[in-house]
């Protein structure tokens, strides 16, 4: 998804953007081709087991060794030698890219891990670390230009439209919103939704949001209908203006957090994956939102004992608003689109 904010806003300054993705299961390629972009699909490969050589847990995700995948890649680059190659791969790392570097003028990397070798150059990274500076020390190269943090946020321009005229915020909270991604495998919704069926939480307006392919769609749909004051959003696209008409999320980490941000929604967040928890415990340790642990380990009383302490607290609410605003301005595709169409 943050690679399709970015090619729009390329796009809209002229320049020519094609994707390359493979067949996996759950592919977002419709999504692609559904705007317009052309693009080239690798085929899903009939592997069981990949062997995993290196120390990066995301190896297998790939569904075949590095080489052949680059060699794939490389067939299709031979006809179209692009003038910015930008990958967004977390098995991917240096062996690759110095693979297809010969048949591209630039690389780009995305990526939020900074566990692995790295041969580019531009690098990505925009998540939040107390050690943002020094997280990609030896792991680019020296001519390398590092864009670093939320600032450079890719999100949707949407939410620079719907934070210039966003009213100010007081910290009161009246409305809910809720998102745990589009899938939600362990339905931490549906846990908000029983925590909100108590009669203390009544009045309370919630606005709960699921993506199209949420295998818990059914139970959350009969806890909506149960309660009143909420209402239910499938695959929604105005989720910039519910974050804008919220007062609180109770909601996942990723990426969503700048949406968030650019917006002054405070949060209590439940991670649900493993590569969420570093930048959300230090947005914790921060003050810039409440994180309440891995989906796996936060229960009903955990999150009721959460959302009442920040019905109480409009103080933390305004702090946390603030601050996410002045993080993310929604500015950061503009920024990194800039510097891809100006650089020689």
């Amino acid at each position: 998804m943050r690679c399709l904010t970015l090619a729009e806003k390329l796009r809209d300054k002229g320049a020519d953007v094609c994707f390359i993705s493979r067949q996996h299961d759950g592919n977002l390629n419709g999504l692609i081709q559904k705007k317009d972009f052309t693009l080239y699909e690798l085929p899903k490969r009939d592997v069981t087991r990949i062997e995993n050589t290196s120390k990066n847990e995301y190896a297998t995700w790939l569904g075949l060794p590095q080489g052949d995948d680059a060699h794939e890649t490389i067939n299709i680059l031979n006809d179209n030698q692009p003038d910015w190659l930008i990958v967004d791969h977390y098995a991917l790392d240096q062996a690759w890219e110095q693979m297809v570097r010969p048949y591209v003028k630039k690389i780009m990397v995305i990526d939020d891990l900074a566990n692995r070798k790295h041969d580019c150059d531009v690098l990505l990274d925009q998540n939040y670390a107390r050690n943002l500076q020094q997280r990609y020390t030896n792991l680019v190269p020296p001519f390398c230009t590092t864009l670093l943090g939320p600032q450079y946020a890719l999100l949707r321009k949407e939410f620079a439209e719907v934070r210039a005229r966003l009213k100010p915020r007081d910290g009161s909270i009246k409305r809910l919103f809720v998102f745990f991604g589009g899938v939600d495998a362990d339905n931490m919704t549906g846990k908000v939704l029983e925590v909100l069926s108590a009669e203390e939480f009544s009045y309370l307006y919630v606005d709960v949001v699921i993506g199209k392919t949420n295998p818990h769609r059914d139970i959350i749909t009969y806890l909506v209908n149960q309660r009143n004051r909420t209402t239910l959003h499938v695959q929604v696209k105005n989720i910039a203006e519910l974050m804008a008409q919220a007062d609180l999320a109770l909601c996942a980490g990723g990426t969503t957090t700048w949406e968030r941000f650019c917006l002054g929604l405070p949060s209590l967040v439940i991670t649900i994956a493993d590569n969420q928890v570093p930048f959300t415990r230090d947005l914790h340790d921060a003050e810039l939102l409440r994180w309440l642990g891995n989906s796996k380990d936060v229960d009903v009383f955990i999150i009721r004992k959460a959302l009442l302490t920040a019905l109480h607290d409009s103080e933390r609410n305004c702090q946390e608003a603030e601050k996410g605003m002045c993080i993310v301005n929604g500015k950061g595709v503009q920024k990194v689109a800039k510097m891809l169409t100006t650089v020689n």
